[in-house]
């Protein structure tokens, strides 16, 4: 389960990606700075996700004294990481709603907000999966 939770959040991030290149959207300056820090904060919730898992390695005899205690803060972080990107998101896009952009590059900037940050929302999926290979790991 670990696994294709990692793996979807490949997925995420390729269409993520392929909605920035295929469509180009216009992104006014307004709106940029809040979706480069979205970008940035993601970006650090991965990294987080990356050194939990690397943490949890499968040979006990390479595993540092409280190890588990480590990853579960990475994975504390990441949520409170990924609730940080949804108030943003949520902030992002009543924003957009508000201002005086056509409807069509409203939803358009919608659509790639929400593309954006349901990567972040992957990396809490995966990392709630390891929250619960952790609490087979005490057993």
């Amino acid at each position: 389960m670990l696994s294709e939770a990692i793996d979807e959040i490949a997925n995420t991030a390729e269409r993520a990606s392929d909605a920035l290149v295929f469509q180009n959207p216009n992104i006014p300056d307004e709106y940029a700075q809040s979706l480069m820090e979205i970008a940035a904060v993601t970006s650090k919730a991965f990294a987080a996700f990356q050194e939990a898992a690397a943490k949890f390695l499968p040979d006990e005899s390479l595993h540092e004294q409280g190890y588990l205690d480590a990853i579960r803060e990475k994975i504390s972080t990441i949520i409170d990481m990924e609730s940080q990107i949804d108030r943003q998101e949520e902030k992002l896009i009543r924003e957009l709603f508000k201002s005086s952009l056509p409807l069509s590059q409203k939803l358009q900037l919608e659509n790639l907000v929400r593309r954006i940050t349901e990567i972040s929302d992957k990396v809490e999926d995966a990392a709630e999966r390891l929250n619960i290979l952790l609490i087979g790991e005490k057993l």
